[in-house]
Order: structure tokens, then C-alpha cells, then sequence
């Protein structure tokens, strides 16, 4: 057994072998672990940012900012939830959370996650952007 620095043991046994050792058979259950697997991109991924082009279905998007995302190929404008409700603000001002989910057309849990993250402020007159 051997120590780390913050004096935990840890053992030599490898978490990230993808199959079996030398000398070892494959079992059942060694080829569903690695199947059952995500992707990290789908862990990490920000469900709100459009992936493909809403007009030609293109799927190379550029961020131009503050939620904006360009298509290269057909040059339409889509809009992630902070794009979107950051343009219905500048727009038509201050608004409350329930103003924002009807015009926006996101629900309530996306509101609150652009409150919490910093991204939307809370005034006397509503939400805003900072």
C-alpha cells in the first residue's frame, strides 16, 4: 500500500484500464461497463446552446457573444437562453420573472439558473442584465 502526499493510502490498482490485464479474460460484465460509458460532451454541454442551425441545419456555429451564435454557412442569428432573454431586456427594459418566461418562452428553472449564475439581477423595477 502506498501513501500520497495528504497521507490517504492509495493502491496501484489502474481505474482507467479499458480492458482486461495480460493474462486476463473478458467478461460480460467488462464489455457493458465500457458500453454504459457517456460521453463527456454530454456531461458537460450546456443544454441551452443551439448546436445546429435552426434555418439550413448547418452545425457549425460561432459564438459572436453575449449569447449570440452565427450559422457560417446561411448566416441566420440563434440564441442561447442567456441571448435570448438578454435581447428581450434590451428591448423592452426591465421586466419581471413572469413577463420574461412569456415573452422568452423559457421556463421558470432557466430564469432562476441565469439569477443564480450572476448573469441576471434582481432591481426594484424587475430583472435586468448586467
Amino acid at each position: 500500500m502506498k501513501y500520497s502526499r495528504f497521507s490517504t493510502p492509495t493502491t496501484s490498482m489502474n481505474i482507467y484500464r479499458q480492458g482486461p490485464a495480460a493474462g486476463e479474460k473478458s467478461t460480460a460484465d467488462d464489455v457493458t461497463s465500457q458500453k454504459s460509458i457517456p460521453n463527456l460532451h454530454k456531461l458537460i454541454r450546456d443544454e441551452s446552446v443551439p448546436m445546429v442551425c435552426s434555418s439550413c441545419g448547418y452545425t457549425i456555429l460561432k459564438y459572436e457573444g453575449l449569447g449570440q451564435y452565427k450559422c457560417e454557412k446561411c448566416e441566420a442569428i440563434m440564441y442561447d437562453d442567456y441571448g435570448k432573454v438578454r435581447k428581450c431586456l434590451d428591448i423592452a427594459g426591465s421586466m419581471t420573472e413572469i413577463e420574461l418566461i412569456e415573452k422568452t418562452g423559457l421556463s421558470r428553472s432557466a430564469i432562476r439558473k441565469l439569477i443564480e449564475s450572476g448573469s441576471l439581477v434582481r432591481t426594484t423595477k424587475g430583472l435586468s442584465v448586467i
